[in-house]
């Protein structure tokens, strides 16, 4: 239905029979290889075609670096206009440490940081350099360990999920005397379902 809409830009409301013509223009974002989603057949080609007109890339943080001055002169301003004057003091030296971390939430992390930063600082607008720099480095390590705590509890949920779903699929094929057709609809699922869980999950 979206390609048909995309295709001859009309629409067609349930229960209608009068095609209704639209005109709008599709603007579309994603953060994943939408290439190498079409050779893997992930993604419709004929979609691509139709949405992949004008492309604008965007580079993540870590491919445009010399933008971090600005990007910190920007958030500032926009959000903590006060402390302007400490930023633009102490500059250099926030750059420099900003440069030298790896970006590895984007964007998102490095307002993060930035934010508690100013958390840090609060209302104290002749704080020390060298006490500005120790707090935007706590602030980077803080979200780093956060990012590190996360991706072990997805983790830990991953593999519990995964063998609750082996231990379930277990207990209904020794239900059937290992009978696929029956423990497939046992279990809700298509049969090449089940045969590809048992490939992956080493179950013979």
């Amino acid at each position: 239905k979206l390609l048909r809409v995309l295709q001859e830009k009309s629409v067609r409301r349930v229960g209608a029979s009068i095609p209704v013509p639209v005109d709008v223009r599709i603007i579309s974002a994603t953060n994943v290889n939408l290439i190498e989603g079409v050779r893997s057949k992930e993604f419709r080609m004929d979609l691509y075609y139709r949405i992949a007109v004008l492309n604008l890339f965007l580079p993540d943080l870590n491919q445009r670096k010399e933008d971090i001055g600005l990007l910190l002169k920007n958030y500032t301003h926009k959000n903590y206009k006060r402390l302007l004057p400490l930023i633009n003091k102490y500059f250099e030296s926030l750059v420099s440490v900003l440069k030298s971390h790896d970006w590895e939430g984007n964007v998102r992390e490095f307002e993060n940081t930035i934010e508690r930063l100013f958390a840090y600082i609060g209302n104290d607008d002749n704080i020390e350099e060298n006490l500005v720099i120790e707090y935007l480095e706590e602030s980077i390590k803080e979200n780093e360990y956060l990012l590190y705590e996360t991706h072990s509890i997805n983790e830990t949920f991953q593999q519990t999920m995964k063998d609750i779903e082996i231990m379930k699929i277990k207990e209904v094929l020794e239900q059937t005397n290992w009978n696929k057709k029956e423990a497939a609809d046992l279990l809700g699922i298509s049969r090449s379902t089940l045969w590809r869980k048992l490939n992956e999950f080493n179950l013979k």
